[in-house]
């Protein structure tokens, strides 16, 4: 069993279109993530409806306008407590295998 906490967190604004690919490609990984957590950057095109509805646990995060992805990064970071956190656009979509591959390499290489 993995000992190493991971959170993904999917920074978005208004990309509603990718959303559910990019959730689902984090859920479908073979190494565990302990939590999703989605900063929605104020979007207008019914992401926040969707997120809503999602059959998966999520954790989020709403901000009143868009402040982008490095504002919206820092408040993931802020707000969680992991051994590592995966920052993600939304219309990213991961390979099953991308966490247990990256944890791997990161924990044998460590001098990072």
């Amino acid at each position: 069993m993995p000992n190493k906490t991971v959170v993904a967190a999917v920074i978005n604004f208004n990309g509603k279109t990718f959303l559910a690919s990019c959730l689902e490609s984090i859920f479908l990984q073979t190494y565990p993530v302990q939590e999703i957590l989605v900063v929605d950057n104020g979007s207008t095109d019914g992401s926040m409806e969707l997120l809503r509805q999602y059959p998966h646990p999520l954790r989020i995060l709403c901000n009143e306008k868009n402040l982008g992805f490095a504002e919206g990064a820092n408040r993931a970071i802020r707000e969680t407590e992991s051994d590592y956190l995966l920052l993600l656009n939304p219309d990213v979509i991961l390979s099953p295998t991308f966490l247990e591959r990256l944890v791997s390499f990161a924990e044998a290489h460590p001098e990072g």
